[in-house]
């Protein structure tokens, strides 16, 4: 009996896998640039304008103001407190209504 040699052969996968995952890095590298080039022609962000604030000693009032600001505060917050309490009314009123359904 003779033995048969096994016949050598190719394997394409490895080289395939390879191609396949060049061409996929190539395709992301070209997306990239693009992306960029598309940025930079348009201009980019455009240049924010930079406001500085005034000094501290050009207002004095500022005793003024906060005070004024926190009666708003206080008084939003009431309002606030008094809508969450006609909420939890009218949630007791559909509540009742459901339950006589």
């Amino acid at each position: 009996m003779t033995r048969r040699r096994p016949q050598i052969s190719i394997s394409l996968f490895p080289f395939l896998a390879v191609l396949v995952c060049a061409m996929g890095a190539l395709i992301l590298l070209l997306l990239v640039m693009t992306r960029k080039i598309r940025h930079e022609q348009s201009g980019g962000d455009a240049p924010l304008a930079v406001v500085a604030a005034p000094p501290v000693a050009a207002n004095p009032d500022r005793g003024q103001e906060i005070a004024s600001l926190e009666t708003e505060r206080n008084s939003v917050n009431s309002d606030v407190l008094r809508l969450q309490q006609q909420v939890s009314e009218l949630e007791q009123s559909v509540a009742q209504q459901e339950s006589t359904v």
